[in-house]
Order: structure tokens, then sequence, then C-alpha cells
């Protein structure tokens, strides 16, 4: 997932505002809280939970983690409940989703590595996949080798499990969880974690949350915003950020499992709304994967709502989005 790029605009208020900005799953982690309590010290706790999920549970790259002992082979490995509730649900979409979001896809990624270039290496130097290599990482993917059982998890067929465009969204739930067991004195706050945002609580005035989207064609500035009040996930997946070009080729880091190449479904970026931050997150680029049509249907089958920026940079929201979305036009 892409960093979203998000404004809050505020009137006067005379609770404590609280602002923490660091790192966490390999993105930047912006955290923003309200209230008359110990605001620093939750904003601490979130740093560490995001922390710990990442290292204890959902990396790959540590192979100490679950989902590294997982991936080497150590089918012993205990899975935590709330995780393995993740992995089912994954399952789910990718049955739902006919193949267009999988978390089976390490192999894949992992070839495609784009996320190393576009962090900062020149594209001169992208070793572009071949066919063949693509196809014989495609092998060793597959939802339907995810073996659910009670409470263990099996890796059939050397897959490697990637839970890239899960995590940010599943660290937003507990966050969230977090700040209904431990808010005293936090009246809300806005929670940044890359392309994924959680809303809680309120500002003084009941006035809601003000969230931005950013324009694909121009992402110093936005296609519109998202007022929300209370609880939501916001999740947004794109093709312009995180990308390689090659030979006036881009290639961008949202992979579609079906053919083994950056997805091509006519759209730039893709916006979910839901409770559910997992769900915001996976629909987000389940849906970019599948397009508008079909990425419209799989997001009401999930009660989520959607806005799709296609390639002309024009607008496809939901009829449930339309009364949270305010042109950017409209603001000025």
């Amino acid at each position: 997932m892409l960093p979203v790029f998000f404004c809050l605009f505020f009137c006067g208020c005379n609770v404590r505002e609280v602002n923490r900005t660091d790192t966490g799953m390999g993105t930047v982690l912006h955290i923003r809280l309200y209230g008359q309590g110990d605001c620093d010290g939750v904003s601490g706790e979130i740093l560490e939970l995001v922390r710990e999920m990442e290292s204890e549970e959902i990396s790959w790259r540590d192979e100490n983690s679950v989902i590294g002992r997982l991936n080497n082979g150590h089918q012993d490995a205990e899975v935590p409940d709330l995780l393995y509730e993740s992995l089912v649900t994954c399952k789910k979409l990718s049955e739902d989703s006919k193949g267009a979001f999988d978390i089976t896809v390490g192999k894949l990624s992992g070839l495609w590595n784009i996320d190393s270039y576009s962090g900062g290496r020149t594209d001169m130097d992208f070793p572009l996949p071949t066919a063949g290599q693509i196809q014989e990482a495609m092998l060793n993917c597959g939802y339907q080798k995810l073996i659910l059982g009670e409470k263990n998890v099996l890796l059939e067929g050397g897959i490697r499990l990637d839970l890239g465009a899960i995590g940010k969204g599943m660290a937003l739930d507990r966050i969230q969880t977090l700040l209904e067991e431990q808010h005293d004195g936090v009246s809300g706050g806005v929670i940044s974690l890359g392309g994924s945002i959680l809303t809680w609580g309120t500002k003084q005035g009941e006035l809601p949350w003000q969230i931005g989207i950013v324009d694909p064609s121009d992402t110093t500035s936005y296609v519109g915003t998202l007022s929300l009040s209370g609880a939501w996930c916001v999740s947004t997946s794109g093709d312009y950020e995180r990308y390689v070009e090659v030979d006036g080729v881009r290639y961008h880091h949202i992979l579609d499992p079906r053919t083994g190449y950056p997805a091509n479904s006519g759209v730039r970026s893709v916006t979910v709304l839901s409770k559910s931050g997992l769900l915001s997150d996976a629909l987000s680029t389940a849906c970019f994967v599948l397009g508008i049509e079909d990425g419209m249907k799989l997001a009401e089958k999930y009660n989520a709502e959607i806005l799709f920026v296609d390639e002309r940079g024009e607008l496809h929201l939901s009829e449930g989005m339309k009364p949270y979305f305010c042109l950017w036009n409209e603001k000025e």
C-alpha cells in the first residue's frame, strides 16, 4: 500500500493535541490524538503495538515472526487467534475475488521487488523479470494451497505468504481496540499508517474528520475529501508512488496474481471506506486489480464503500460513498 497524504481541518479547540511521527511496517506512522489525558503515553503504546505486530507476527523478512516461520517450513508455528482469523478472511476474499486478491504471492512479489527500487534505487538497475521467471514463481502461488485447519496453518506447494496488502489494516483494527479499552482522557484521533487511515472518536464541537484523497495525476493535490464522524478505516491503493519505469513502461507494485504482472485494470487509484481496517486494506488492493465494474460488486458484497479514479482522471463512486465525499474544488 502506498502512502496517502491526508489533510485535517480544525477549528480552535481547548483539548490537548499530540502529534507523533515515526516508522512502522516499512512506512510512515503518523499519530494525532486529542484529549485531556495521557495522549503521549497512548501514542507510545500505538507505536509499540505496530512494531510488535510486525516483528512477532506478520513480517516475511523476519525469520522469527509467525509468517517468517511458516514461510520457512515451520508448520508447527503457533498462530495467534487474531492472525488466524485474518488469514481466514483473506482466503474467503481470495475466493470471492476469483483470485484477484491473494496473500500467497510471496515468491511473485519477491521476484518483482519493486519496492526496493521505488524506494530510492535507480530504475536503470531494475532487473525486469522474464516471462519464464514469472511463470515459475506463479507455480509457487495460489490461495488454494493455503490450508487452514482448526487453528493450524499449512502452506502447500512451496507458497510464501505476503501480508503487505492487509498488515496495515490489521494494525488499525488493533489500534482501535486499544483506544476503546485504554482511552482514558483520549477523546479522538487520526492514525495514518502508509495508505491506511483510522479515524476514532471526536474533536471538540463534534466536527467531522476531513480525509483528503490524493490526485494520482498530481500528488500535491487532492481529488476530494471524505467527511467522517467516529470510527472509520480508509485505505487507498494506487499506481502513482511505488513504481519503476523501464524503456518508457511503468511497472507499479500492485500485482495481479492471475497474470503475474502489475495489474492493468484501467484505474489509477482505489479508496475503500469500511468499519474494518483489514477489509478496507484488502479490498483496496483487490478492487484495484478487478477494475471498476467487478470491484464495485466485491465492495458491495463486503458492505464497504468505494471510490475509483480511472486512467482519464474520472471518479467512480459507490452510492454509499457519495454522502461522505466532497470534490476538492468545492472546498475552495
